[in-house]
């Protein structure tokens, strides 16, 4: 096999479905899948339920990315997350916003998503070929093509598209490969590091209320004189904390890098404890745990708090 398309994308997951649904029908374009199937990891995003953006402003979105926000600045002003609803809409995809500006399809079911993409890709008559691995990329300078050796033999392209995702979850297909044909193509790679991950606690006393969340926690992470904050939802584990406020704090963090953990992001130390004076001078018979629980601390976690 041999063929000569105008575009090539490596990787079926969300980035390739959407390059794909989004290049024109007269461009030949392929999406190249190394598993049997296309959207896996899109499928169990959200635990099923797919939260395909947020609704915040722009500069908002950005800072959300932290220090790689700069970075993808002129690819968000290009085709932004209100695109992103648009595009669904307009495909007949109904979608909700929650609360917290989360942005679901209506239906709460990820296959939806998935389901609109290929659709679009096959009314635009791109090719997905899967159980197709890409073993190497090489730029032929005498014809200014890329030739691809794959898994079922050799495809040629004008151009490429790497989506191939991180090394996250190789169960999916994640497994790292996009780092390799990337620099075998002259890109530089940095060293890649957990992200979007839970966090293990050294000596966690916690493990017997795990399952406890707090709406309004914050983390605080000190290096020298940099300081992070960050708020959001907090969970507790069997090993440590997770929940969206911590998979998202875990990509500024090294191992054995220390934290301080609000449990109510409303009050530091010493406004919490006007409150609770306050609350006892409201009810001076209420019992401390109780008490706790008017500020956000689950009855459970206050005793184990208390050592009672």
């Amino acid at each position: 096999m041999k063929d000569l398309f105008d575009a090539v994308i490596v990787g079926g997951g969300a980035a390739g479905l959407m390059c794909a649904a989004n290049i024109d029908e007269n461009v030949s374009a392929a999406i190249l899948e190394k598993t049997e199937n296309i959207g896996t990891k899109l499928l169990i995003s959200g635990s099923g339920q797919c939260n395909i953006t947020n609704s915040c402003d722009i500069e908002k979105f950005l800072a959300s990315y932290g220090s790689n926000g700069r970075f993808l600045k002129k690819a968000f002003y290009t085709f932004s997350n209100k695109d992103t609803e648009k595009f669904f809409e307009q495909r007949d995809i109904p979608l909700f916003k929650r609360e917290d500006g989360k942005i679901f399809p209506r239906s709460m079911n990820s296959k939806d998503i998935v389901e609109a993409l290929k659709k679009e890709i096959n009314a635009k008559k791109h090719k997905v070929i899967t159980g197709c691995e890409v073993r190497s990329i090489e730029f032929k300078n005498d014809t200014n093509v890329f030739e691809l050796t794959t898994s079922i033999g050799k495809i040629v392209a004008k151009s490429v598209v790497i989506a191939t995702g991180g090394s996250s979850y190789p169960g999916t297909g994640s497994t790292g490969d996009g780092y390799r044909l990337a620099k075998s193509l002259g890109h530089t790679i940095v060293n890649i590091k957990p992200a979007l991950v839970p966090l293990k606690i050294n000596n966690w006393d916690y493990s017997s209320v795990s399952g406890n969340s707090f709406k309004e926690a914050a983390l605080t992470y000190k290096q020298g004189e940099k300081k992070l904050v960050r708020k959001g939802e907090l969970l507790i584990t069997h090993t440590g904390i997770s929940g969206p406020l911590v998979l998202d704090f875990s990509r500024y963090l090294e191992n054995e890098d220390h934290i301080t953990i609000n449990f109510a992001s409303r009050y530091n130390s010493e406004t919490v404890a006007e409150k609770i004076f306050e609350l006892f001078r409201e009810k001076p018979s209420s019992k401390v745990v109780n008490t706790l629980y008017k500020i956000g601390i689950p009855l459970n976690f206050s005793l184990i708090l208390l050592n009672i």
